[in-house]
């Protein structure tokens, strides 16, 4: 009799733990599908996975906005998100398909996100970057929040394509040099600067109706990626192991558009 009933109390505890585990998973995949994703919405998308713009009367966020200031707009215009068909509802979620306010600005929409949130939108396509700025001083551990986030050195609608009169060296000067932080070894900020001259470079050279020779264009990018890899998780040893290397680079490409 005492075997049978611990036979059948062991049956009983079987049956809640399994009961207990898929409650678990339930709850578990119901509170992953209520999490925004910037790359899969369950609102319709004004582009595919593939980047391809679909029709534009199924784009109402810009239509719309326009009839305000029409700022956010125009700065997205001359976006590297626009020449890549990144489009609003991609990164702010929504649905850019609805005719008025209330219905696109439903779906998980994210209008002014928090540092946390713009880490999520960019990090959702951005992976390597967003992984890298984590392990970085910008992120301190004690805090798991950011100091910055990446549209405050990126921008956010004129993301890739600053105003001419900024600089990446004087911006990272704004706080680098101030008060408690110490201000940035010389060859570090030559490193900075080097992101700066190339862009003033290409601008110039694109005023004059030319276009840019491949290899700027391939080499220029392999600059960036290597500076960014150095800023992005605040390396500062690496930054200076590398920066003399870097700013060489720079000023043969500058010396190639001069050719």
């Amino acid at each position: 009799m005492a075997r049978s009933k611990i036979q059948a109390l062991t049956a009983l505890i079987l049956i809640a733990l399994a009961v207990a585990v898929h409650s678990a998973e339930v709850s578990s995949r119901g509170a992953q599908s209520a999490m925004p994703d910037a790359r899969s919405s369950s609102s319709k998308s004004s582009i595919d996975l593939k980047g391809r713009s679909l029709s534009p009367e199924d784009d109402n966020c810009a239509a719309c906005h326009r009839k305000g200031s029409g700022q956010e707009v125009a700065l997205y215009r001359n976006s590297t998100h626009a020449r890549a068909a990144i489009a609003c509802n991609l990164c702010h979620g929504g649905d850019a398909a609805a005719k008025d306010k209330e219905s696109a600005h439903k779906a998980e929409f994210v209008g002014l996100p928090t540092p946390e949130q713009t880490l999520d939108m960019c990090g959702a396509c951005h992976l390597q970057q967003l992984a890298a700025f984590k392990t970085g001083r910008h992120f301190p551990e004690s805090r798991r929040s950011p100091r910055l986030d990446c549209s405050q050195c990126h921008g956010a609608h004129l993301v890739g394509s600053p105003e001419r009169n900024f600089s990446f060296a004087y911006y990272c000067a704004g706080c680098h040099g101030q008060e408690y932080l110490p201000r940035l070894p010389e060859e570090f900020q030559k490193m900075l600067a080097t992101v700066d001259e190339l862009a003033d470079a290409k601008r110039t050279f694109a005023e004059k109706g030319r276009a840019l020779p491949e290899e700027f264009v391939k080499r220029r990018r392999e600059v960036r990626r290597l500076i960014a890899e150095i800023v992005h998780p605040t390396d500062l040893q690496k930054g200076m192991e590398k920066s003399s290397d870097i700013v060489r680079l720079g000023d043969g490409l500058k010396k190639l558009l001069e050719q």
